[in-house]
């Protein structure tokens, strides 16, 4: 490490840039987090097409599931959204690497001046 960045190591930060997707489901949709340019914004299942989801607001259901799904369907991701469960640690952690790369690269591409 050159002296200068040893000098201004202490006062670095650090943030994860991201991106995320969505893909519907039968019960909802998935939000994921993906490479930046990838996605739509910044999977969890989403499961707002089920009974219960709303039992805490019954008011928001009609007003805004319909307008949601449609941008859920009209945005839909360029590849499935990625799924971690199942896959050794070593895949995701190796995964997640290959995002966070992604994500630099397009900052460098998209960002920088």
């Amino acid at each position: 490490m050159s002296h200068d960045a040893e000098i201004a190591a202490p006062f670095a930060m650090s943030v994860h840039f991201k991106d995320m997707a969505v893909q519907p489901a039968d019960d909802g949709f998935r939000l994921s987090e993906v490479p930046l340019g990838t996605g739509v914004l910044d999977p969890l299942r989403i499961p707002c097409l089920t009974e219960g989801y709303f039992a805490t607001f019954p008011e928001r259901k009609a007003a805004r599931l319909d307008a949601r799904m449609y941008w859920v369907k009209a945005n839909p991701p360029e590849q499935a959204v990625p799924v971690v469960s199942g896959k050794p640690f070593a895949q995701v952690l190796a995964e997640e690497e290959a995002n966070n790369r992604a994500c630099l690269g397009w900052m460098r591409k998209n960002i920088s001046g």
